[in-house]
């Protein structure tokens, strides 16, 4: 069980859980952890700290994006000048840390999970506001089960290792109202038209049931028209593969008027940009190499995370880590079950935040009221 804000992510495989707190406050001081005693029982815990920055991404560093148009991240943490001229971002690294030990808690009792839905932003107070980010997931097959997504799973990661929060994710059919329905909604949770990310997956292919672009044109109250840049490369590739530019094909480059488009390299597919609203593919592949390609513009304050690891029951758990996070508010704090049986742990949790040292005295502080010991060494892994 997660303390307090939590929101749900679905993965390819199973549900996917990211457990937040929403907001930052200051750590409080003198806060009294209880003594510890001793305890019967003595279990398995271990530690480790990873920094989600461009040099850690969780993806390869990708080629340089091409643009149609010029256009430079709203959102940076540090910014330095190459030679070449173009703005790029750059932050200093955090030492990674470690500590290893066992532990071992008395009993605890299982707490209610709160505050579905809740923003997941971690803004610092006097600081500008971090990005946010919003994902519509387009199609049937979708919500018919006959395809599984993994795009919520891909730019999750992605938008957590560059700084940026995503506050929400929903899925809905192919039809052209809802979409803009939820273009519209999604705006109010990014913070509007000209601040923050939606990205759309989904829904640009040549058949009769892709009307994504249609109605993100709708939404964005322009109309659509042929891009003959992408008609080009479009001619170029499929003219290589024997095959003919017809109609049907033509609708993929039928898009948005007065889109900004986007190329990655080696594809021809675009990515097309209507005031803040990225239209991706719903093919993972394409999905994968396209939002990494572009991933340069999305960019806020870098979140520090530890985890711990433990063969504690989250029932045993519950109590001593409903106090580590009354006692830290400004942490996002996690706990999650192991799912495969082979898994060394039986329970981890998670520690998140954009302040280093607040995660370091939440961290201090589990340890202490899990009775935290040092002799137990294991090897750590990055999450």
């Amino acid at each position: 069980m997660a303390s307090r804000s939590m929101v749900g992510l679905m993965q390819s495989s199973n549900l996917l859980k990211l457990l937040w707190r929403p907001g930052m406050a200051a750590l409080q001081q003198g806060s009294c952890l209880p003594s510890l005693h001793s305890f019967s029982s003595v279990t398995s815990l271990r530690t480790c700290t990873a920094l989600n920055s461009p040099s850690q991404s969780f993806f390869p560093l990708q080629p340089s994006l091409t643009t149609s148009a010029t256009h430079l991240p709203h959102h940076r943490v540090a910014r330095s000048q190459p030679e070449s001229g173009s703005v790029v971002a750059s932050c200093q690294p955090l030492r990674l840390q470690r500590s290893f030990g066992i532990a071992a808690l008395g009993r605890a009792s299982v707490t209610s999970m709160s505050g579905m839905g809740e923003s997941l932003s971690h803004d610092t107070p006097g600081q500008p506001e971090n990005p946010r980010a919003a994902l519509l997931i387009i199609g049937n097959e979708i919500l018919t089960g006959k395809i599984q997504d993994t795009n919520t799973a891909t730019l999750a990661k992605l938008l957590f290792s560059r700084g940026v929060d995503l506050v929400r994710v929903e899925v809905v059919p192919d039809i052209e109202e809802d979409i803009v329905e939820s273009i519209h909604g999604l705006w109010k949770r990014v913070g509007g038209q000209d601040r923050g990310f939606i990205f759309t997956s989904g829904g640009i292919g040549p058949t009769h049931d892709d009307v994504t672009y249609a109605a993100v044109a709708k939404a964005c109250s322009t109309d659509l028209s042929l891009h003959q840049a992408t008609v080009e490369k479009m001619r170029t590739h499929y003219e290589a593969l024997g095959k003919v530019l017809n109609e049907a094909r033509l609708r993929m480059a039928t898009l948005p008027t007065g889109c900004e488009v986007l190329y990655t390299p080696g594809r021809w597919v675009p990515l097309a940009v209507v005031k803040n609203v990225y239209v991706l593919p719903g093919i993972p592949r394409l999905f994968n190499a396209m939002i990494d390609a572009a991933k340069e513009r999305f960019t806020g304050a870098l979140y520090s995370r530890r985890n711990l690891f433990t063969k504690q029951g989250e029932g045993d758990l519950a109590e001593a880590l409903s106090q580590v996070a009354k006692d830290f508010p400004g942490v996002a704090i996690g706990s999650y079950p192991a799912t495969e049986p082979s898994a060394p742990y039986t329970t981890k949790l998670s520690f998140e935040s954009r302040d280093e040292s607040l995660v370091a005295a939440a961290v201090s502080a589990a340890e202490a009221h899990i009775a935290f010991l040092s002799d137990d060494i294991v090897e750590s892994s990055r999450s």
